[in-house]
């Protein structure tokens, strides 16, 4: 986050049962920390992010996993998109290794083909934990119709 070219930001850091957060807290008053009870095991990571939502009192918000990292341009490319379309969701490319979803050349969003990788203006529409729980929100968002802008450019990386 502190890599990015646009520096108006502010970020949640949710600590999903963690007893001892990292050594490295990063002073910086754009940044809220909060320790939570653990949520869940696997696939609860929407239990987490909606924590986060629920926390912010920003229009949008957006996500990225604590072994995640964004381009420093992802604020440049929210900016021009959300400005050029006002859109109520923009979904990063994402690259994980050698694969990035959702696969250059299609706008569209389905199942296995997006990820984590996205902003959202706030609403009353949350994660449903499970293993697709990134696609199944935005569906849930496209069927209420929503606007989604798929960007072309990769700007969220997996670095698990």
């Amino acid at each position: 986050l502190q890599n990015l070219n646009i520096k108006d930001w502010k970020a949640i850091v949710v600590f999903d049962g963690v007893e001892q957060p990292c050594q490295n807290i990063v002073d910086d008053e754009r940044i809220t920390y909060t320790r939570i009870d653990k949520i869940g095991t696997l696939n609860h990571g929407g239990n987490v992010r909606n924590h986060g939502i629920k926390m912010s009192t920003t229009t949008w918000v957006g996500f990225v996993d604590d072994d995640d990292t964004l381009t420093s341009d992802y604020l440049d490319e929210f900016y021009d998109l959300s400005n050029q379309y006002d859109p109520d969701v923009i979904l990063f490319r994402m690259k994980n290794g050698n694969t990035i979803i959702p696969t250059i050349g299609t706008q569209i969003i389905e199942n296995g083909n997006v990820g984590i990788s996205f902003c959202m203006k706030k609403c009353d529409t949350y994660f449903v934990p499970s293993s697709t729980e990134d696609y199944f929100l935005l569906k849930i968002l496209n069927d209420q119709n929503k606007s989604i802008i798929v960007s072309d450019k990769v700007c969220y990386m997996v670095n698990s």
